[in-house]
């Protein structure tokens, strides 16, 4: 069997305006009354509080553009011991 896959084309300004809203939602803690102004926060599925979002920029593109490393996790079971960052 023979298989195609499909895919638009998504931007680095898409994805950066997508993880930028990921992380208005999941990036710190927020109390009740912050999480209920956000817009763009889906109506449905996990509460912000129960995802751990991490992000940081690794380096830059030669055109300038951070190269990120996102970590989107569940907050179950997560350990406070940190790792030393990348340097």
């Amino acid at each position: 069997p023979v298989y195609f896959a499909f895919c638009h084309p998504y931007s680095f300004e898409e994805t950066v305006r997508k993880v930028d809203m990921l992380e208005r939602i999941h990036g710190s803690p927020k109390t009740d009354e912050e999480s209920s102004t956000l817009s763009d926060e889906p109506k449905t599925g996990p509460r912000p509080d129960t995802i751990y979002f991490h992000r940081e920029t690794l380096t830059r593109s030669l055109d300038g553009r951070r190269i990120e490393l996102l970590t989107i996790s569940d907050m179950y079971g997560i350990s406070q011991d940190k790792e030393p960052g990348i340097e």
